[in-house]
């Protein structure tokens, strides 16, 4: 069966903040305001003291329009067009479980179809 968690927070600032913090080595982090290529920045596992410090705010996570987080190759994080959006790999449901335990998010698992959705098309597209 192939399951995503949806993610619920209006914390959005202390989520990533938990998720950058626990998921810092051999990552690529995608930040864009818009989906185009020129509008996506790639960062590294030396970028994210910078990411928590800047970019770890409500304000910029809420004007962020795509985020995704990469670890050893496999996508665990993303979102597009909101943070209201987010979503996870099942893989990091241990974490998500935490998380939720502290308040700092709800979430619920979901099934999802193996066949690629039209926005998984348009996704692979643009980047």
């Amino acid at each position: 069966m192939n399951q995503l968690i949806g993610i619920e927070t209006k914390r959005y600032s202390t989520f990533m903040k938990l998720v950058l913090e626990e998921f810092c080595e051999n990552v690529s982090i995608q930040i864009g305001t818009g989906v185009t290529k020129s509008k996506i920045k790639t960062y590294e596992d030396k970028d994210i003291p910078w990411l928590l410090q800047n970019w770890c705010t409500n304000k910029k996570l809420k004007s962020t329009a795509f985020f995704s987080l990469k670890q050893n190759g496999e996508e665990l994080f993303g979102f597009f067009d909101h943070p209201d959006n987010m979503w996870s790999d099942i893989s990091t449901l241990p974490f998500i479980e935490k998380a939720a335990s502290n308040k700092v998010i709800y979430f619920n698992v979901v099934d999802r179809s193996e066949e690629k959705s039209w926005f998984s098309k348009l996704m692979n597209k643009i980047i």
